[in-house]
């Protein structure tokens, strides 16, 4: 399987591997795109794609690359999805509500306004958001079991 058929890949950005490297002692070098692990003094560079860049982090830390895209690219986004997002992807919802009393959710979105009973996370979040996100949210879309599905795109590709 190639790295760009993993559903965790999907909006993987530069700056989260960044984020990644620098959260495990990766040095920059004096090309922005170049990092170094020491004491082994391996490279990486990011100027050759994000898929093999992963797969060479992967390999350097005796992982798999789905197990590192997981890490990297933790799949629920931060605040509420765009009404586009909600508007291509009809069905079920996670998201979680964090704070003092964290909690995650699933329901549904409806067009007029409605929510499912489980969902009041919607409003919540919404509150949340307006009183200086003290209790940030996070969402993504879900199937009808609750597993994860791929964040809804435009004709380009690009995530809503």
């Amino acid at each position: 399987m190639k790295i760009h058929d993993f559903d965790e890949f999907q909006g993987v950005t530069t700056e989260l591997v960044h984020r990644y490297l620098n959260h495990k002692g990766w040095c920059s070098m004096p090309d922005p795109d170049l990092r170094l692990l020491k004491p082994s003094y391996v490279t990486v560079s990011l100027k050759n794609g994000l898929a093999e860049v992963i797969e060479k982090i992967a390999l350097i830390e005796g992982r798999s690359a789905q197990g590192l895209l997981r890490e990297i690219n933790p799949r629920m986004r931060k605040g509420m999805p765009s009404q586009a997002a909600r508007d291509t992807h009809a069905g079920l919802w996670v998201g979680h509500m964090g704070g003092e009393f964290p909690s995650a959710m699933i329901g549904y979105w409806y067009d007029d306004g409605r929510f499912t009973a489980g969902m009041l996370i919607w409003d919540a979040c919404k509150v949340a958001e307006a009183a200086a996100a003290k209790y940030p949210c996070a969402f993504w879309p879900c199937d009808e079991n609750g597993n994860k599905v791929r964040w809804p795109t435009d004709a380009n590709g690009v995530m809503l």
